[in-house]
């Protein structure tokens, strides 16, 4: 116990063993994740790459998406692996975890840190829209008006979530409205946002240029 906390009546939390038990059965839990989803993906590495990339700690994906299968690949050391990003790493902000989860929080940190962030309009709860910076809740007409003034459009996901699901990209074009990539009208897009529950209304961010050819070259290999 410490004496000075002790002295002015301040109690020590103390440590709790059980928790360490349900931190590790959870790290054990997220592994068996990992070799679960590793099973399953498409990232085309032949055998000698696949067992490269499980000695370095890399799910096939994430090996063959940091270009590390190529004959000139560097050092996979140099990179932040799998089981480092997904186990030990969740453990680094301690009680503050929840709050890299839910992106409207997320934001507020990034924001007050100074750190760039993608701007959040909006938030879509029960198919309605509410405006972050108040109560006032608009008519669809505010979305449409806000994508003529977003050129890139703008993006559609929900608060908690990750890796590109329920991600949707809305931005005008010369002839109507995209809707992740399709044309879609007016009544359309409408329809899709009354159907949305727990989603934001986020400005799009455009790639820089080595981030744009990961994408492609994922997308490109997801089609196959």
């Amino acid at each position: 116990m410490d004496n000075l906390l002790s002295r002015f009546g301040i109690q020590n939390k103390t440590k709790s063993y059980g928790k360490r038990i349900i931190l590790s059965l959870q790290n054990l839990w997220r592994l068996g994740g990992i070799v679960r989803m590793d099973l399953r993906t498409r990232a085309p590495l032949s055998l000698s790459d696949t067992l490269r990339a499980w000695r370095y700690g890399f799910s096939r994906w994430s090996y063959f998406v940091y270009r590390l299968d190529r004959q000139d690949h560097q050092d996979p050391r140099l990179f932040i692996n799998d089981l480092v990003h997904l186990i030990w790493m969740r453990n680094i902000n301690g009680l503050h975890s929840p709050a890299g989860d839910q992106k409207i929080i997320f934001s507020q940190y990034v924001e007050h840190l100074g750190a760039s962030c993608p701007r959040i309009h909006a938030v879509i709860v029960r198919g309605q829209i509410y405006l972050l910076n108040g109560t006032q809740k608009p008519e669809i007409g505010w979305l449409f008006n806000l994508l003529e003034t977003c050129p890139p459009g703008v993006v559609l996901k929900p608060i908690i979530g990750s890796e590109g699901f329920g991600i949707a990209f809305l931005k005008s074009t010369a002839n109507g409205y995209e809707l992740n990539g399709m044309s879609a009208s007016k009544d359309d897009i409408k329809s899709v946002l009354e159907r949305l529950d727990d989603y934001l209304i986020t400005d799009f961010v455009v790639q820089h240029e080595y981030a744009a050819g990961l994408y492609a070259r994922t997308t490109n290999t997801i089609r196959l």
